[in-house]
């Protein structure tokens, strides 16, 4: 599929179910990919996402599977609810700043991801925003992040590390359940306050500093 400068938005559904569609770019005039734009395209493999895009909706990319790359641009404010939900495939997401809002399950079940750098302009990651990410080993939160959400990081098994910045006021509940190689975490000063549970069964943790 070629989709040509002038475009201005990729509507809901309008690729869903595309089970041959391998590789597209979305040109740099697109401000909006809507809900559930490519869905179950089980064979999409690349996607280009030019600056200009501001958008990406709930389920834009639910279940592309073979999606294994993603670089977000600066130009994208939010990315929305279950937007790449179980791309078990994907291996690689680079945000950049300019990212406001992470929603909810927007990286969930996201099986072999293995990094994640969240840039200082976001200021909340939704619940469920990378729960069951089974490979992420490395997970940087920069300051300007003043909450993680519920769940947000429950079920990442590789976590072995973190460090939450002093913008963070409140860590919700569950938010690192069941990381259970999760040795060391450093809690810095401006955090308020600790939701219930939210390191459970994080059976390997033995240092932490609040």
């Amino acid at each position: 599929v070629e989709l040509c400068e002038g475009l201005e938005q990729i509507e809901s559904d309008a690729f869903r179910g595309c089970l041959s569609l391998e590789r597209l770019k979305v040109p740099s005039t697109v401000k909006v990919i809507r809900e559930g734009a490519f869905r179950h395209c089980q064979l999409l493999v690349e996607v280009e996402l030019c600056e200009g895009l501001e958008k990406i909706e709930k389920e834009a990319f639910y279940y592309c599977k073979l999606l294994e790359h993603m670089k977000i641009p600066s130009s994208v404010k939010i990315i929305g609810e279950d937007a790449f939900d179980e791309c078990n495939g994907l291996l690689n997401v680079k945000l950049c700043e300019g990212l406001e809002v992470i929603e909810k399950g927007a990286f969930g079940r996201c099986k072999y991801l293995r990094r994640i750098k969240v840039p200082s302009t976001v200021k909340m990651i939704d619940e469920h925003a990378f729960y069951e990410c089974e490979k992420l080993a490395e997970v940087e939160l920069c300051e300007g992040l003043e909450q993680v959400g519920r769940c947000a990081f429950t079920g990442c098994k590789s976590l072995m590390r973190i460090k939450v910045p002093s913008s963070v006021k409140v860590i919700f509940p569950l938010a690192f359940k069941w990381c259970s190689q999760l040795v060391e975490v450093e809690l810095c000063e401006g955090l308020e306050r600790i939701g219930c549970d939210a390191f459970l069964e994080c059976k390997s943790l033995k240092s932490m500093k609040i």
